[in-house]
C-alpha cells in the first residue's frame, strides 16, 4: 500500500510540473499573439486557467497523499516497536518458564531423594533392632 501511495505522489508531482510548463508556454504564446495581433490569446488564457485549477487540485491531492504516507509510516513504526516489546516479553516469559521447569525438576529429584532416604532409614531401623537381639 505504501508503495502505491509513493507512486501516486510521484504521478501528482509530475502533473503539477506539467501544469507549470503548460502555463509558462501559454504565457509566452499570449505574449506572441498579442504582439502580432492574433486572437489565439483568448484560448491560451483559458488553457492557463484550466492548468491553474488543475494544479490546485493536484496540490491538494498531493498534500493528502503525503499526509497518508506520514501516518502509515508512523503507525508502522509504532507497530514495529510494539512487536519488538512483545517479542522481548515473550522471550522473558519463555526463560522464566524454562527456569520454572528446571526448578520443578529439581524439587521432584529432591523429593525422590528424600523418599529414598526415608525408605533407607526405615530399613536401617528394622535391620538394627534385629541385629541387637541376636
Amino acid at each position: 500500500m505504501i508503495q502505491d501511495l509513493h507512486t501516486e505522489i510521484d504521478r501528482l508531482k509530475r502533473r503539477i510540473k506539467l501544469c507549470e510548463r503548460v502555463t509558462l508556454g501559454s504565457l509566452v504564446g499570449i505574449c506572441v499573439s498579442v504582439k502580432f495581433g492574433h486572437q489565439e490569446w483568448i484560448g491560451l488564457l483559458f488553457l492557463i486557467l484550466f492548468c491553474q485549477i488543475s494544479k490546485l487540485v493536484f496540490k491538494r491531492k498531493l498534500k493528502q497523499k503525503e499526509y497518508l504516507v506520514k501516518e502509515v509510516e508512523e503507525r508502522t513504526q509504532e507497530i514495529r516497536s510494539e512487536k519488538d516489546a512483545i517479542q522481548e516479553e515473550s522471550e522473558k516469559l519463555a526463560a522464566a518458564l524454562k527456569a520454572l521447569g528446571e526448578a520443578q525438576d529439581e524439587l521432584v529429584r529432591k523429593e525422590r531423594m528424600a523418599t529414598v532416604g526415608q525408605l533407607t532409614q526405615g530399613l536401617v531401623d528394622r535391620i538394627e533392632p534385629s541385629e541387637l537381639y541376636q
